[in-house]
């Protein structure tokens, strides 16, 4: 069985006062389901963000470590693990 890949998302203009403003993680199969996932999950709750970067294979030790860390749900399992609420 193929185990997802750790998607990093980072958008030009982030929320201010909101997770989101930190980036978004997201494992997914490849890119195209990480984007799949990302428009209906998190765009369709908080509207379109333009993407500044996406990276895959993100070491998850080089996120914020006193926000994004402890927060962060299961990296091995499809779907959003960061922010929550997704």
């Amino acid at each position: 069985m193929t185990k997802p890949t750790r998607y990093w998302i980072e958008f030009s203009d982030p929320l201010l006062g909101n997770a989101i403003g930190l980036g978004c993680g997201i494992s997914a199969l490849d890119e195209a389901q990480a984007r799949q996932i990302l428009e209906q999950q998190v765009f369709s709750k908080l509207g379109h963000l333009q993407i500044k970067s996406i990276q895959s294979d993100i070491d998850i030790g080089s996120l914020n470590q006193n926000k994004v860390i402890p927060n962060m749900g299961d990296v091995t399992v499809i779907g959003v693990w960061f922010p929550h609420g997704f």
